[in-house]
């Protein structure tokens, strides 16, 4: 790796490091509870060779799935939250 990172250096540097250093540390950079994540699932050891990277499998991103068997994904329907209204009410 290059400047005399290891990859698994290189990806904390990416992800943790640079959410500290955005002074974001409190909600970005790591997988904990009640903070934000977008998640890839590589399909590989990133750790082992970085250019697994590149074979992404499944995105998560604000828990919706945006790639799934590493195609784009568009769900045929989108559920929307029931606000309770009665549109055939008559008035």
């Amino acid at each position: 790796m290059g400047a005399g990172y290891t990859i698994s250096e290189a990806l904390v540097a990416a992800t943790k490091t640079n959410a500290e250093i955005l002074d974001m540390g409190n909600k970005l950079g790591t997988l904990e509870v009640a903070k934000l994540a977008d998640i890839i699932v590589i399909d590989g050891k990133p750790v082992e060779n970085l250019t697994d990277l590149a074979k992404v499998n499944l995105v998560l991103r604000n828990e919706d799935i945006v790639i799934k068997e590493g195609r784009i994904f568009i769900p045929r329907h989108i559920p929307v939250e029931d606000k309770g209204w009665d549109l055939q009410k008559q008035e």
